[in-house]
Formats: C-alpha cells, structure tokens, sequence
C-alpha cells in the first residue's frame, strides 16, 4: 500500500520555511567555520575530546546537575546561553566512559525535569536563515515526519570533518527547537521521529 502524506503535513507546511529568508540578525546560535571555511572544530571555541570538568571551568557561569540523558545526551553540565534575547542552555554532552565533551545541545525550556511551556520559540525560521547563510544549504533535510503525538517534526544537518550540525525541530504546532553541535559519530540517523520520506541533500 503506498504511503500517503500525513493531513498535519498539509496544514502546517505553509507556516514553516524549507528555503529560509534571509537572516537579518544574529542570533549568536550559528558559530563561524575555520578560516579556510572548511570545518567547524567545536563550540564557540571548546575543542571536542575536552574533559567536562575543564570545560565546565572555562565557562564561569556553568551550572552542574547530577548526570542525566536527554534526548541523547548525557550531561552534567549546562551553560547559559542568550538567543536573540531568549535563554537558552547549552548542555555539554558527554562520553559516558571518558567523561569528555563529544557534543553540544542548545536546549530552551527545561526544569531539570521536563521541558516546559518555555520550550516554545519563534527562532526556528531566523535559525534556519542564519545556519542556511552561514554553512550552506542543508547536507541532509528530513521532512515528511511526525513524533509521538503526530506532530510535524524537520530537521536539517550539515556534515564537516570534525563536526556534525542539527537543527531539530521537534514539534511544529509547539514550536519546540533543539540545536546540536557534535562530533561526527557512526550512530545511524533514521530522521525525527516516524518519517514517511526518505532525507534529500539540498544542495541540488
């Protein structure tokens, strides 16, 4: 039987942007490539394979929890970060063997718990602009895709030599976001959720 498009696709697909405007600002969410503009070597300068502790004291306004997996990452450390007037948290991700800084996942609207009503932005379409201007179109698009609830999830990512770019958008209605910046890993990625299409490289 073949697949059908999801209605919530139809509906929610003339709200959010595939080919972004162009950024008029910046956010502070995308980090420039080396000079060559080849590569993205970490996060706002912390190289990954950096003991979280060091990394941890290179960021004096860190916060520390007991150890935690969200949403795939493994982390004890979160530093406050500000999105175009919005806080978020930057969580360093860790190797759970290591203890070593692999990733980093801006994350808005969590309690220690649960995400809460303060996960919602409007930043999804001036994050696409700005990552789309800065790095290119994405290497990899999934669309066509739901989560639990039915809701519309998309992402994009970019793949350079030493690091992995997502933007995460993981429920349309809620305008829920997530950015992570990771070293490149052989984890398979089978998209956002349930996917009914398979990725496109919108470099053409």
């Amino acid at each position: 039987m073949p697949l059908r498009k999801p209605l919530f696709l139809s509906i929610l697909a003339p709200l959010l942007l595939t080919t972004p405007t162009v950024a008029t600002a910046d956010s502070g969410a995308v980090p420039p490539l080396t000079a060559a503009g080849t590569d993205l070597t970490g996060w706002r300068d912390l190289p990954w394979d950096t003991p979280v502790e060091a990394a941890a004291n290179a960021f004096g306004d860190a916060l520390r929890r007991d150890h935690i997996e969200v949403a795939g990452c493994y982390f004890s450390t979160a530093v406050p970060v500000t999105l175009a007037s919005e806080a978020w948290e930057a969580w360093l991700c860790e190797d759970r063997t290591s203890g070593r800084v692999i990733a980093v996942s801006l994350e808005k609207g969590y309690d220690d718990m649960f995400f809460d009503e303060r996960r919602t932005t409007e930043l999804y379409n001036t994050f696409l602009a700005e990552f789309t201007e800065r790095y290119g179109p994405a290497h990899e698009f999934w669309e066509h895709c739901h989560n639990a609830r039915w809701h519309e999830t998309i992402q994009h990512r970019w793949f350079f030599p030493s690091t992995t770019v997502s933007l995460l958008l993981r429920d349309g209605p809620d305008r829920w976001v997530s950015i992570r910046f990771e070293k490149p890993n052989d984890t398979p990625n089978f998209g956002p959720g349930v996917c009914v299409t398979r990725p496109r490289d919108l470099r053409g």
